[in-house]
């Protein structure tokens, strides 16, 4: 197998995922829905910093990128002269330039930009891993700020997100220590989520069991022991029928390689995807779908790769290795899922 051209594998073996896929799963914006578009921030006319003009450029633009992205942003507002300043900041203007635009209007809809910075977030842009396997993440939690992949978001308990109430209830956390911390709350948006496409039109405010969970530096009291006592007790999936809380505060986030300035969205593998497509009509034909796991079929077909973990990924999978021998003879290309 290491006699075939890797360029050949991906582009008879992989297909990729565009972010329109995801548009009836995760939260997404789309250009027919954007009733609440951004308006331009109104900007003051003077060119003057204050006392800001008395340093250089670069100390200015390190100072305002240890703010919130959205405290960043507005701070463009004061001046016209702090406007440019900020707007070139290197970090700030890839994130302007090299995210999509449905992601950036997600940022600051969810008021997740009120609690990362520019530099947290692009960190996050740059890494092609999930933070909880090894596999490609092509989302972003937004409660943690971490990259992870659709299978952990689907199934890692830990990513299973809490709301105001259930933080109170399941770790003996006061409202008014909710209120004081600096726990990222995400604020979700109307919209169809999962993979029956629910359609939710409460707005919800979630946060991550995780953070909350370190956030607590005190002793419970008894009545607040025997609170959590009686939340721990329920199944945690009881209130994610189809985990789709994960997915109201999850969004497609590309891979961006700082090195070569080019964006990634990722590549799957078409062998698993057709095995999995045969393994689902035959058990459904049968009536024995429900003796496969549906969790470890999908794992399968939505595992994403870069290029060069496929070409690992490739050396295993004998379901791809038929494909390319297959499809030596048929002038194949590249598709999108």
């Amino acid at each position: 197998m290491s006699m075939i051209p890797p360029d050949e594998i991906i582009e008879r073996c992989s297909y990729t995922y565009g972010a329109r896929i995801f548009d009836d799963a995760f939260i997404s914006i789309k250009p027919s829905e954007n009733t609440d578009e951004r308006k331009p921030l109104p900007t003051r006319s003077r060119s003057s910093c204050g006392r800001f003009d008395r340093l250089p450029t670069e100390i200015i633009q390190k100072i305002f990128s240890s703010l919130p992205l959205a405290q960043m942003t507005e701070c463009r507002t004061l001046s016209s002269h702090l406007k440019t300043i900020i707007a070139s900041e290197p970090v700030y203007f890839r994130l302007q330039t090299k995210t999509y635009s449905g992601f950036r209007r997600i940022m600051y809809l969810t008021g997740f930009s009120a609690y990362f910075t520019a530099t947290q977030i692009y960190e996050v842009f740059c890494t092609p891993i999930c933070s909880r396997c090894t596999s490609f993440g092509f989302f972003l939690y937004l409660p943690e700020c971490v990259r992870c992949c659709w299978s952990c978001i689907k199934d890692n308990q830990d990513l299973l997100p809490v709301t105001q109430s259930e933080a109170m209830a399941g770790f003996g956390i006061t409202l008014g220590e909710l209120k004081s911390s600096t726990i990222p709350t995400i604020r979700t948006l109307p919209g169809k989520y999962g993979l029956l496409e629910q359609e939710y039109r409460q707005t919800y405010h979630l946060m991550s069991p995780r953070l909350v969970r370190t956030s607590i530096n005190r002793p419970l009291t008894p009545a607040q022991q025997r609170k959590k006592e009686l939340h721990d007790a329920k199944d945690p999936y009881a209130r994610h029928k189809d985990e789709v809380y994960q997915y109201l505060c999850t969004v497609y986030l590309p891979y961006f390689d700082p090195k070569t300035q080019e964006t990634y969205e990722g590549i799957g593998c078409r062998g698993c995807r057709k095995e999995v497509s045969v393994a689902l009509r035959q058990a459904a034909t049968s009536n024995q779908i429900f003796k496969f796991s549906l969790s470890i079929l999908f794992r399968r077909q939505y595992t994403m790769f870069t290029h060069v973990t496929f070409i690992e990924h490739f050396e295993r999978c004998e379901a791809a290795q038929q494909l390319y021998h297959s499809s030596k003879s048929t002038p194949q290309c590249q598709d999108y899922y």
